[in-house]
């Protein structure tokens, strides 16, 4: 019964099913390893067993394993794993900043150097979307994979049975970020000046929209730096509606780097207190944007969209002017 609950909660992901094994583990090359949290205590009975991912490397890889825990929401101690242990914490369903996954992959191609027969094991919690981005940076970083989408392609037909591997849109996107970096060099870090949002979208004609966005600082993009909201704004806001679209306007609002815009309304929970709702969001990395203007033509180019929306809405950012990043204005 036990085996049965954890194949459920694995859902699509390939398992590694040999020797007594039934694990949430995968190989996606012969050296790189991906598998779900190993889990310990009552955990075990939706992941991996603890006990079971480390008889597991163990017997097949002792002494000649690294693992890369990119979690941040959970730990443990490296010990367990005799001490060889990465972390670089990201959150679920979010991106990672491109040094970080530049520092993934020198990680793994460091330990992967030192010896023919060691291995990379890297893991979040379900195994599939942080751990897929990093894993796919690294076959773009070794030019295993020629192309974001050969890599995306490759590790869902290893990692699972349905081809979905990495489905967040924004991961995909740093995807693009990290290869154009691998293939051309560093950005010049830019300013964008955010001029306007419009959001058409069924929930516009029913519901008010907050949008918040925020950036990272540095490399921790656990906790990025709020820089507006359009509910409690420092920031001179206009908003203005007709039917299902809302535009909202801004005055003197730079962005840089790393940003990621939220959009939520207000909604009642059951002890009749308001809270902010997720409706979707999105991440951009203000060097890569071309141009005056950013479009998402669908819900489907947009991270975790809630079922409420449908499927034509559209999101556009209009900017009026751009900078390097540290240049004062005239």
């Amino acid at each position: 019964m036990t085996s049965i609950v954890r194949q459920l909660v694995s859902k699509k992901k390939r398992r590694f099913q040999e020797n007594g094994f039934d694990l949430d583990l995968s190989y996606i090359t012969r050296r790189i390893v991906v598998m779900g949290f190993p889990a310990e205590g009552v955990e075990e009975l939706l992941r991996n067993p603890y006990s079971e991912v480390a008889r597991f490397l163990t017997l097949y890889h002792e002494n000649h394993f690294k693992v890369i825990n990119l979690c941040s929401e959970r730990l443990y101690d490296p010990g367990k794993f005799g001490g060889n242990v990465e972390i670089i914490p990201m959150e679920d369903h979010q991106i990672a900043p491109l040094s970080l996954m530049f520092k993934f992959c020198r990680i793994a191609e460091d330990w992967l150097a030192k010896d023919e027969n060691n291995v990379i094991v890297t893991h979040c919690k379900a195994g599939k979307g942080r751990s897929g981005l990093m894993v796919c940076a690294y076959l773009l970083y070794t030019a295993f994979s020629p192309s974001p989408q050969k890599a995306l392609q490759f590790y869902a037909e290893k990692r699972t049975k349905n081809g979905k591997g990495i489905t967040v849109p924004s991961q995909i996107r740093y995807l693009d970020y990290f290869h154009d970096e691998r293939q051309k060099g560093r950005r010049e870090e830019v300013e964008m000046q955010l001029a306007e949002i419009s959001l058409t979208a069924n929930i516009v004609s029913f519901k008010d929209v907050n949008v918040v966005i925020s950036s990272i600082t540095g490399t921790d993009c656990c906790n990025p730096t709020r820089v507006i909201s359009t509910q409690e704004s420092a920031f001179k806001v206009q908003k203005s509606k007709l039917g299902k679209t809302l535009v909202i306007s801004f005055s003197q609002l730079w962005i840089c780097g790393d940003v990621k815009f939220e959009f939520q309304t207000t909604e009642v929970s059951l002890c009749l207190k308001d809270y902010q709702a997720l409706v979707f969001h999105f991440w951009l990395n203000t060097s890569y944007i071309e141009g005056d203007k950013v479009s998402f033509r669908n819900k489907r180019e947009l991270d975790r969209p809630s079922r409420c929306l449908e499927s034509d809405t559209q999101v556009s950012l209009f900017f009026d002017e751009r900078r390097p990043k540290g240049e004062k204005q005239d």
